[in-house]
């Protein structure tokens, strides 16, 4: 629960900063994801494997604030999204929900519209997982980390009325499995969403 409260006092605390730029710009968004689980072993003669990929939705709020005036088309943007994610196999299933808070440095290749590239981390606060197999559920939340560290990076379209559309890429740093053994698992999200500028 402490560690739930640093997060949302993150989240609160950047968007005060955000608030006070010179330029802010508040939005909703929402898509799907495109997710998968991967597993690396260490060991001689070990090696990796992916899991089938995994269709799932993801959807929340955004605020981004101009960094300088001197570079206009330059912004930070975080996000707040209830991401669901997870992966397929041969005979189970997984279903990982995450709070995601992405940080973001945004730039528009023209000002405040148009094509834009962007990146930067994402921390992830995991509030569920659940196995599916041969018929039966099984709640492996505790035996995961709640807290994950990612990279994003990705490019988007935004329209001079506020309706944008993004492409991004969330690549899992930190091992989402508590087991100290040799199998790491992380994950491996492409995300489509369409967002309006308030």
């Amino acid at each position: 629960m402490k560690k739930l409260l640093i997060f949302f006092t993150l989240s609160f605390l950047l968007a005060n900063v955000q608030a006070n730029a010179q330029k802010t710009n508040f939005g909703i968004k929402g898509g799907f994801n495109i997710s998968k689980m991967h597993a690396s072993a260490d060991g001689e003669g070990q090696g990796s494997i992916s899991s089938d990929s995994r269709i799932h939705i993801a959807l929340g709020l955004y605020s981004q604030a101009q960094i300088s005036t001197n570079i206009p088309n330059l912004f930070f943007q975080t996000e707040l999204l209830l991401s669901l994610e997870g992966g397929n196999g041969a005979n189970e299933e997984m279903n990982t929900t995450f709070i995601n808070l992405p940080l973001l440095i945004k730039y528009y290749l023209q000002e405040n519209k148009g094509f834009y590239l962007e990146a930067g981390p994402q921390f992830s606060f995991l509030l569920s997982t659940e196995m599916k197999a041969n018929g039966e559920s099984y709640d492996l939340t505790d035996e995961m980390n709640r807290f994950n560290l990612g990279l994003s990076f990705g490019l988007g379209y935004e329209l001079s009325n506020g309706i944008g559309f993004d492409g991004r890429y969330n690549l899992g740093l930190t091992r989402l499995n508590k087991d100290d053994g040799d199998l790491d698992m992380t994950s491996r999200t492409f995300q489509l969403t369409v967002s309006y500028r308030i």
